[in-house]
């Protein structure tokens, strides 16, 4: 799923479970007087609950999480989503490996990478496709 997906399936999903977001409109003044000719005015505001989010909301939503989790990993801070997973720099040590195109072994230096460690909810749910993969297999006779 590349980021265009992404972001077309949490607008979807927005639009199925009726979330949107709440606008303001701009205050109205409201005037009452009495017989006497004192009057008080009254200022209203009020939301509007039935507009959705659209797809350029959902973007900058999406480009704002990135952001944040590029900016804490600079810091070389962890993320933690509960139920996803664990977002983390982690030191690979420096070692020898072969060089692909010529076959010649070089000198890796120490380093750190991104360590993603899948969290519970995630791993049941791969877990809960590879059960259905094999139903469909056992359905169809061992042919996917």
């Amino acid at each position: 799923m590349n980021k265009r997906e992404l972001i077309e399936c949490i607008t979807n999903r927005l639009k199925d479970e009726g979330i949107s977001k709440p606008i303001t409109i701009p205050r109205h003044s409201l005037t009452v007087s009495d017989r006497d000719g004192n009057s008080c005015e009254f200022h209203v505001k009020s939301k509007d609950k039935s507009l959705s989010y659209t797809q350029k909301d959902v973007a900058a939503i999406v480009d704002m999480m990135l952001v944040a989790i590029q900016d804490t990993l600079k810091n070389g801070d962890r993320i933690e989503i509960y139920g996803f997973g664990v977002l983390k720099p982690h030191y690979r040590a420096p070692r020898k490996t072969k060089d692909p195109f010529y076959g010649k072994e070089v000198d890796v230096e120490a380093r750190y990478v991104p360590k993603f460690t899948a969290g519970k909810g995630l791993k049941m749910a791969v877990r809960l496709w590879e059960l259905s993969q094999a139903e469909k297999e056992e359905h169809m006779g061992g042919d996917i």
